[in-house]
């Protein structure tokens, strides 16, 4: 952590500073700079009773060498029993604070400080989770996620690569940020999809309500309202912003919805192989104008690929053990 001014922690030690000042104090001398700063404060603050401090206190002749080293020797312990009472008044309450602050931390992590787990979930998957400040989080296949076991004190933030719809409990003293490479998502309560798969050109980020901003790579934050939807390009890094027609359209997926909406078939076939865990097998290129619009409720591999082959000008062969679907372009 940064360190505090001379001031803040002079004030500390003199007794003279807030609460708050005093566990930022408190916290930075639990690190080895404090430590180290403490200790070298404090002897630079013996040396100073030298010899010359206690002629200051004696005001008539020294009987003898033997009775001045017992003087000088009494009046060094005195003036170190102060110093040391007076530190010990002003560091006792660090002490406190700093074991009561890791005290806590062991058990709920308040400094978020602690090992991330990693989840993933495979092709053919959908999953729901809850974290423990609310926010709920639904997660579409072949997606990664890291997140610490408990939020610390500060932001609320986590790791994630692939698509998830975000349900984040509204706390305005703490953002929950969710980090997509060099970009993040910074949220205080909200509802929004994230697309952000590795293999993907683009990251699209689309809210639904409440508020959130996009942190760039540079640090520049652009504002997303809801019924918008930012498009990121990974290569170029840069963005643009969509006003959405059907809000909600892109996370029907977490009610377990099929939908596609004039795409490409090409990326038709790649949500399929996530959504089904299979591989599409295509032995020649496709046109590049076969667009797919279909809009299917639980179903199953095999429904689809009719449904698509009705549409297209495409035969579909599914071989269920090599778990491959083989894709013929009609003559």
């Amino acid at each position: 952590m940064d360190r505090p001014d001379e001031k803040t922690i002079e004030k500390v030690l003199v007794g003279l500073a807030t609460q708050e000042e005093a566990r930022l104090v408190a916290r930075w001398l639990a690190t080895e700079e404090g430590s180290e700063y403490f200790s070298e404060h404090f002897y630079k603050e013996c040396e100073h009773f030298s010899q010359e401090d206690a002629e200051l206190l004696v005001n008539h002749e020294i009987p003898g060498d033997k009775m001045w080293e017992v003087i000088c020797s009494r009046i060094r312990r005195r003036k170190i029993k102060r110093y040391v009472g007076r530190v010990a008044a002003v560091l006792l309450p660090l002490v406190l604070v700093i074991g009561l602050y890791f005290r806590l931390d062991s058990r709920v992590n308040l400094f978020g400080t602690g090992p991330l787990e990693e989840l993933y979930v495979p092709k053919g998957e959908r999953i729901q989770m809850a974290f423990q400040d609310g926010t709920r989080m639904y997660i579409n296949s072949d997606s990664h996620l890291k997140y610490p076991v408990q939020f610390g004190l500060g932001d609320r933030e986590v790791e994630f690569e692939g698509e998830a719809y975000f349900k984040v409990a509204k706390n305005e003293n703490r953002p929950f940020i969710v980090k997509l490479g060099d970009t993040k998502v910074k949220v205080l309560g909200t509802s929004f999809n994230v697309n952000a798969y590795s293999e993907n050109e683009q990251i699209t980020v689309e809210l639904d309500e409440g508020k959130i901003d996009m942190v760039l790579a540079k640090g520049d934050e652009v504002r997303l309202h809801p019924g918008e939807s930012f498009v990121y390009d990974k290569a170029t890094c840069m963005y643009r912003i969509n006003k959405v027609e059907n809000v909600g359209n892109s996370s029907v997926w977490k009610d377990n919805i099929l939908s596609f909406k004039d795409e490409r078939i090409e990326d038709v076939m790649v949500k399929l192989e996530r959504w089904f865990d299979v591989e599409f097998v295509v032995d020649t290129n496709l046109a590049d104008n076969i667009l797919i619009t279909l809009s299917s409720q639980n179903a199953t591999l095999e429904s689809v690929l009719s449904e698509l082959e009705m549409i297209s000008p495409l035969t579909f062969r599914y071989e269920k053990k090599e778990k491959k679907v083989y894709v013929e372009e009609l003559d």
